[in-house]
């Protein structure tokens, strides 16, 4: 260790890149090409700080995937096609298209549980998250068309102080 604050040195950089209109990826090619060419020890020592996260995002991300890929797969004729056959007694080729049961949802304990594995009360805390996640996006909603409500054509920052932006979400919330 170098003594360097990895963390804030990146997050720095981030905060400089991110002003004006900018996307995501565009920041972090930015940052990561800055580092690269500038600062190779930065970029090493912040990745193997961030590690564990870049991880447990792609393991999510493999999670996602797989909910996904049931969702559009199950609402194609081909499920339908192996939905039939699976009634008729052939349980074969339902069982190869789609992974619902091996689909995992997070327990109240933090841990992932596969849905085949699941009861009652881990089922009831998925639902309540995604419940509290829906709440929280229509909040949002309500939140950007009161905002667009008021706009018009021009910004919010030509309407809106920051300390009025600030009381028109905790009227909504």
């Amino acid at each position: 260790m170098t003594g360097r604050d990895y963390m804030a040195e990146v997050r720095a950089m981030i905060d400089a890149a991110c002003t004006g209109t900018w996307s995501a990826p565009g920041v972090a090619n930015s940052v990561v090409e800055n580092l690269r060419a500038n600062d190779p020890e930065l970029l090493a020592g912040f990745l193997d700080l961030c590690a564990v996260d870049v991880v447990r995002n792609l393991v999510n991300e493999r999670d996602r995937s797989t909910r996904s890929y049931n969702r559009k797969t199950a609402s194609r004729s081909v499920f339908k096609e192996a939905a039939e056959k699976h009634e008729a007694g052939d349980t074969e080729p339902l069982e190869r298209l789609t992974y619902f049961l091996q689909e995992l949802y997070v327990s109240e304990d933090g841990t992932k549980i596969a849905l085949k594995n699941m009861r009652a009360p881990e089922l009831s805390f998925a639902a309540d998250d995604f419940a509290n996640r829906a709440r929280q996006s229509q909040l949002q909603e309500a939140f950007l068309r009161a905002l667009a409500r008021k706009c018009g054509d021009k910004s919010v920052g030509e309407i809106f102080t920051e300390d009025q932006v600030a009381a028109l979400w905790l009227s909504i919330s």
